[in-house]
């Protein structure tokens, strides 16, 4: 999934036997990785409590300073992805504001913004590392897919990774006009 925020990735991964992976905890991850604690910089109001809900729910309160809201819009992101110049300056300057408060590892908050600082070039700010989101999300898909060829695949445990009944499932399936597997 190509959102930081990783929508419904749980309940997809209840439903599949399948490696699931979504942009958001696979760059969180990595990030942790590369460094003791990392920074989200993200566009857009609203954005940074969101991110820092996600960020909790990942149990990653401690590794993370809060969201880096950057002053640039959708627009100016896509134009980054052929004239990075503006864009990147007001990244780089957040960037080294998040790393002067001891973040160690620096996320691009939307895929879209990763993949414009990517094309960049940018790959590192003072040696803290960039995450590289599209990246992450790959090399964590293939990782999760060698271990479950070793056999070792997500949990069944508990609510959150149980799978569904299939009475639920089957319902579900009906009512969407699909017949039950």
């Amino acid at each position: 999934m190509g959102s930081i925020q990783d929508p419904a990735l749980e309940l997809a991964r209840s439903l599949v036997d399948i490696p699931v992976v979504g942009y958001g905890e696979s760059a969180m991850h990595f990030a942790c990785c590369l460094g003791s604690r990392f920074a989200v910089l993200a566009f857009g109001a609203g954005f940074g409590q969101m991110l820092d809900l996600r960020i909790r729910d990942l149990g990653l309160r401690e590794r993370a300073l809060p969201t880096v809201v950057i002053d640039v819009g959708f627009d100016d992101v896509g134009k980054a992805l052929q004239e990075p110049g503006r864009v990147v300056r007001i990244f780089e300057e957040a960037a080294r504001r998040a790393t002067a408060q001891g973040a160690e590892a620096l996320i691009p908050g939307q895929l879209y913004l990763s993949e414009a600082i990517a094309r960049a070039g940018l790959t590192r700010i003072d040696e803290a590392p960039i995450v590289d989101g599209l990246a992450a999300t790959l090399k964590m898909a293939e990782a999760m897919h060698d271990l479950k060829r070793l056999g070792i695949g997500i949990t069944r445990r508990g609510y959150t990774h149980a799978r569904p009944p299939q009475e639920m499932i089957d319902h579900a399936r009906r009512l969407h006009g699909r017949p039950p597997i």
